[in-house]
């Protein structure tokens, strides 16, 4: 990953919830979270967990393939209701977005700015056992 100045231990480390969804360890994941090696081995996968800059945490959950010209693979998290209609009831649903240069691209193919669209490099991998850093290279038996 090219933007590790970006992500800030102190940060990762004020607004981690210690006590998560996942039983995930703070000093584990600040290791893994500021290891070159593990996040440069990351090739996103459905069913990875990755933490944003602030600490949040999210599950990869689906992804969709496209041309690379028009973004190439896109990687869906963070599922949530919403209202989209403007009245008092959360009727539908919206999720983030991600690809490899966080850029969305319209029905003509044309670039557009969308803000649930980010980039793979705006979220750090979370390895969640020795077999993930065992597939990836990262950790011998």
């Amino acid at each position: 990953m090219s933007d590790f100045e970006t992500f800030e231990r102190e940060d990762i480390k004020f607004f981690f919830n210690s006590h998560n969804e996942f039983g995930l360890d703070k000093d584990f994941v600040l290791e893994v979270v500021f290891n070159e090696d593990v996040q440069e081995k990351w090739h996103p996968h459905v069913g990875d967990i990755i933490i944003g800059k602030t600490g949040n945490l999210f599950v990869i959950s689906g992804s969709h393939r496209s041309l690379d010209s028009i973004g190439g693979i896109v990687y869906f998290f963070g599922g949530h209701l919403c209202n989209r209609d403007g009245g008092n009831y959360m009727n539908s649903t919206k999720c983030y977005a991600m690809n490899k240069k966080g850029i969305s691209y319209n029905r003509l193919g044309e670039p557009e700015e969308y803000s649930r669209y980010s980039s793979f490099s705006d979220y750090r991998w979370i390895p969640r056992s020795s077999d993930e850093l065992k597939r990836a290279g990262l950790k011998d038996d």
